[in-house]
């Protein structure tokens, strides 16, 4: 069931496609609205009110919903888009009930459910390599290694008994 869902998911996309490519951002040049701004108020003084205070005095938060902002735009957007490509769907002509198009299904039906079983596509897989060695300066003497083991050591030490060894207090007169 959840791979013809994913099946007609994909059929429905790809059909929606060009549908969906946006020459523009929905909002100034690069996708910001500057009318949001507030430049009265200084950005050190209160960020949040430079970058969005004419939009936070001019939103207007819908009477059935408890809150409202960017996301909730977004869903709605993405809702309305989403019913738009299941209507147009809607109108398409279904597909003639003949062989080509049962082969058709049973073949996508099939390709996705085995495509956990595939390997890497071939267009993803190394060819050749070729091992390129450098040449440079190696050192093969640490003359501090034993003190970072000690001190490694020290600091596991100072771990466990600071977890499992109980403080006592000792009264000295």
């Amino acid at each position: 069931m959840r791979n013809l869902f994913f099946a007609a998911s994909v059929l429905a996309l790809a059909a929606a496609g060009p549908a969906l490519a946006a020459g523009k951002p929905e909002l100034g040049s690069f996708g910001f609205d500057e009318t949001g701004m507030d430049k009265s108020v200084k950005a050190g003084d209160d960020f949040v009110g430079y970058t969005s205070g004419t939009y936070l005095k001019t939103l207007e938060i819908p009477a059935d919903r408890s809150n409202y902002g960017m996301f909730t735009k977004l869903r709605d957007l993405s809702q309305e888009r989403t019913r738009q490509i299941i209507e147009d769907a809607a109108k398409m002509p279904s597909a003639p009930f003949d062989e080509q198009t049962l082969r058709l299904v049973r073949d996508s039906l099939i390709s996705i459910s085995d495509s956990y079983a595939y390997g890497a596509p071939v267009y993803l897989q190394l060819l050749q390599y070729e091992e390129v060695k450098a040449s440079g300066l190696q050192l093969t003497r640490s003359p501090g290694k034993n003190i970072v083991y000690g001190g490694s050591l020290l600091l596991v030490l100072g771990v466990f008994a600071m977890l499992y060894i109980r403080e006592r207090r000792v009264w000295v007169l």
